[in-house]
């Protein structure tokens, strides 16, 4: 499922740049597939946080190195992989 803003996503890749590691959840805060800047693959802004809601870094995350796991009420939009 492509993300869409203020989805919250999981990572499935590690971001060890910026310490997130793979399950790290955040918040999609700006959709750049939107506005693409050219050459540019499918991006999106991710606020990252932690148990308490605190921010643990905002990054610029490709569409590939996300998973949706809530959209506006929709729990776990897709299975998990076990």
């Amino acid at each position: 499922m492509k993300p869409e803003e203020f989805d919250i996503v999981r990572l499935v890749r590690a971001l060890q740049e910026h310490a997130l590691p793979v399950g790290a959840e955040g918040t999609v805060v700006m959709d750049y597939t939107q506005y693409p800047p050219e050459d540019a693959p499918a991006s999106y802004e991710v606020e990252f946080t932690n148990a308490d809601h605190e921010t643990l870094a905002v990054v610029t995350v490709r569409e590939e190195d996300l998973q949706v796991i809530n959209r506006r009420g929709l729990s776990d939009p897709t299975p998990e992989r076990r």
